[in-house]
């Protein structure tokens, strides 16, 4: 079997450019397939990274997610309308997308998930008929007017069943003939005669399966040849003449139903099960079929879709065969999984994400430069629940875990585990072998400072050279009752560490400052403060759970906590200093009234300066930009989901890569990326790199200009080729961008224009062109 991990251009077809633009992407996982539908060249399948495509002839793979368009990531339904030429896409929300895969545009219908009288309106599956499209949701049978995008009717009364789930439904005849509308239900089975004169009425439905009631929900139905077979929680059910039931397979969940003209093909939680006229049934086997969730066929080929494996194109197994040939399994590139606990981004510009599932199958992973991933499970590391990520300068990847010590991953790519049999540090208390690494950073000497937390000594270094200490306790807390977590080590070579409560690890009690001394084993010449209560009026911390800290490029410390920011104006005596203390940011753009404190009572999840020294802000109402604005701030930006095409407001982690300046977001639903317009500065002014060049924009558009090889501080100028003065302004970090304007924010009209950038600390001036076309 070969393995298909395609990211390719759609062949014969142009697809549109990405609702939000090409600053943003999606790095989501398409292997967990949901569900699947067949167009006559294309097999669409649903996952919990969105929607891709898969042509039948060629081979190649589109990819789609709420970065180009979509409502959000993780659809749970499909079904293809072979009459317009469009893809139905349901989601939990109860939203319907239409995707219209020739241009590439996306319409969202909220009618269903308006329906708030319903708690739950969940779509479980769509089905088309016609010029009908009914959609199993949550509370009922909806019946959808695909020409004109409404709901023509609703049925949530079936008989005694009212506001019932409905998975999956089905058409075909009653022993008398008469076609009827079959509907699986989490009380059993429902039908009606399918021309009815009011489905709405209760009596208009029959109900059923009340044999099978410790097997519902009914979640899978089909007619096959002239039997209705009923896939279920527990097994596989068969309708006879009568209306009774019998159970053909009594265990596993049966998700999805085929008939293979003379035979059934059913997909269930533990496998594929083949089901033959005479009730015999017979498991098959196959490589890479997991947890196979849906099925489909075109000719001769089975396509499985798979909610552990993803697409899978397989040899449609002939009658008695056991074992089902798979071919091929098709996704496009991405991560194996969707939720990320940590980021970090190391030297060469590679993604290192630690995987945040808490059951024991958690590992880390990394995308390169060229967005290829690489999964590490616990599998081949022997460890598993890895939480901080940290790279250092070196270009080694370093990560905790939550009772499997440290892994290192060295330049090389060699993985190197420490414990308490090749490392100072030390299991929690009352266990033999259990080590927690919640903190992890490296000095400019390049050693790595390691919080290990609950052990009864928490803080241990390892030297350059791989000799290990165990670093004194700081003296200024109770290790009875504090333990430490994440820490900061700051370019004056001190910690920062986020202090946790022993009797509740869950609970963040405060922030350390500490300063080893030069002997890092002897406490006599340590500096150490806690800072454990809750400031007021703008000075001390704004809450004493501390939840993420970040060094500016001025070498402020900013203290994310959850009721808000602080920073530190800091100094290399900072440890010992009683008069350094937080400052809560001003907001610039205050008004009278207003709290004039910058983003107060807001929770932060997490921190990352960017090279133009604006702060990032995770939190659960989406990322804000943060920037100086004379002595105070402002928020330059907030990006969230209903102005940006982030998965959710939750961001739980964010990493920065300074020289290509592209922002990872882990939000809980999913990652993505923005390329910023800052990036790492140059060392000295060199020419100036301007681009696009030229650049053509409308009339009174802003334009989109890109002007890198700044230094690190930088007087922008932009002037006429006479040499008068259109455009000025400060900036930071090796890249900015000019929207076209002058100073009187007008566009600028057609013509070149000199760039002249000058050095604020004496490195020079550099020099560059523009030629605008409006």
């Amino acid at each position: 079997m070969r393995w298909l991990l395609l990211l390719m251009g759609w062949c014969g077809v142009g697809w549109a450019q990405a609702q939000f633009g090409a600053r943003w992407q999606a790095h989501t996982s398409m292997q967990q397939i949901t569900d699947l539908a067949l167009s006559p060249d294309v097999v669409w399948a649903a996952t919990a990274g969105g929607v891709f495509g898969y042509r039948i002839e060629g081979g190649s793979l589109v990819r789609f997610t709420a970065v180009e368009g979509l409502h959000q990531v993780g659809p749970q339904a499909l079904a293809w309308d072979a009459r317009r030429q469009v893809l139905w896409i349901g989601y939990a929300d109860g939203v319907l997308d239409r995707l219209d895969p020739r241009s590439g545009q996306v319409r969202a219908y909220f009618e269903i998930a308006r329906a708030t009288r319903f708690p739950n309106r969940q779509i479980y599956r769509l089905r088309l008929q016609g010029d009908t499209l009914f959609v199993a949701t949550a509370f009922g049978l909806v019946v959808w007017d695909p020409v004109s995008g409404l709901v023509r009717d609703t049925y949530t009364q079936f008989g005694a069943f009212s506001e019932v789930a409905v998975y999956d439904l089905t058409i075909g005849p009653d022993p008398q003939g008469v076609m009827r509308l079959w509907l699986a239900t989490a009380q059993g089975i429902a039908h009606a005669p399918l021309q009815a004169p009011n489905l709405k009425d209760p009596a208009a439905w029959t109900l059923e399966g009340g044999e099978l009631a410790s097997r519902l929900p009914a979640q899978a139905i089909v007619w096959a040849g002239d039997q209705l077979y009923v896939g279920l929680s527990r097994g596989l059910g068969v309708r006879d003449a009568t209306g009774a039931y019998r159970v053909l397979l009594s265990e596993g969940a049966v998700q999805d139903l085929l008939w293979l003209e003379d035979r059934l093909l059913a997909a269930a939680a533990n496998g594929l099960w083949m089901v033959y006229a005479n009730d015999r049934v017979q498991q098959l086997r196959g490589e890479s079929i997991a947890q196979p969730v849906r099925l489909e066929r075109s000719a001769t080929t089975l396509w499985i879709g798979d909610a552990r494996s993803g697409l899978l194109r397989a040899q449609l197994p002939q009658p008695d065969e056991t074992v089902v040939t798979v071919e091929a399994t098709l996704r496009p590139e991405g991560p194996p999984v969707n939720v990320f606990a940590d980021l970090a981004v190391d030297p060469l510009g590679n993604l290192w994400a630690t995987d945040a599932a808490t059951d024991g199958t958690g590992g880390f992973h990394r995308m390169d430069v060229d967005g290829r991933w690489t999964a590490f499970w616990p599998a081949q590391i022997g460890r598993h629940s890895f939480r901080p990520v940290h790279a250092d300068a070196s270009g080694n990847v370093w990560l905790g875990s939550d009772g499997g010590g440290l892994v290192q991953v060295t330049p090389e790519g060699t993985l190197q585990l420490y414990d308490a049999a090749n490392s100072t540090l030390q299991p929690a208390a009352g266990t033999s072998n259990f080590i927690i690494v919640r903190g992890l950073g490296t000095d400019a000497e390049g050693r790595l400072w390691v919080a290990n937390l609950t052990a009864p000594s928490p803080l241990h270094v390892r030297l350059r050279d791989g000799y290990w200490l165990r670093a004194p306790t700081p003296a200024c807390i109770n290790a009875l009752s504090t333990t430490l977590g994440r820490l900061l080590v700051d370019s004056y070579g001190n910690l920062w560490i986020i202090a946790v409560s022993r009797g509740n690890l869950r609970l963040n009690t405060g922030l350390i400052l500490y300063d080893p001394g030069d002997n890092l084993e002897d406490a006599g010449d340590d500096a150490c403060r806690y800072l454990s209560e809750r400031g007021a009026a703008g000075q001390g911390l704004p809450g004493v759970a501390v939840q993420a800290l970040a060094e500016d490029r001025d070498g402020r410390i900013w203290i994310g906590t959850t009721e808000g920011l602080a920073y530190v104006l800091n100094h290399p005596l900072a440890a010992s200093d009683p008069n350094t203390v937080p400052i809560w940011p001003l907001n610039a753009e205050r008004r009278p009234g207003d709290n004039p404190f910058l983003l107060s009572g807001l929770a932060v999840n997490d921190l990352a300066v960017d090279p133009a020294n604006r702060l990032w802000v995770a939190t659960n109402e989406g990322v804000y930009v943060v920037e100086q604005a004379g002595i105070d701030f402002r928020v330059a930006a907030h990006y969230h989901t209903e102005n940006s095409p982030l998965f959710s407001n939750r961001v739980q982690a964010i990493a920065i890569d300074p020289k290509s300046g592209r922002v990872f977001l882990a939000t809980a639903a999913g990652l993505l990326s923005y390329q910023g317009d800052a990036r790492l500065p140059a060392e000295q002014p060199r020419p100036l790199f301007v681009y696009p060049n030229p650049v053509r924009v409308g009339p009174d558009e802003d334009a989109e200009v890109f002007i890198e090889g700044l230094v690190e501080a930088t007087e922008l100028r932009i002037l006429t080729l006479d040499g008068r003065l259109v455009a000025r302004f400060a900036t930071r970090g090796g890249r900015v961008r000019w929207n076209g304007r002058d100073l009187q924010g007008r566009p600028v009209p057609s013509g070149v224009y000199l760039v002249v950038a000058v050095g604020q600390s004496g490195e020079g001036t550099a020099y560059g062109k523009i030629a605008v076309l409006r």
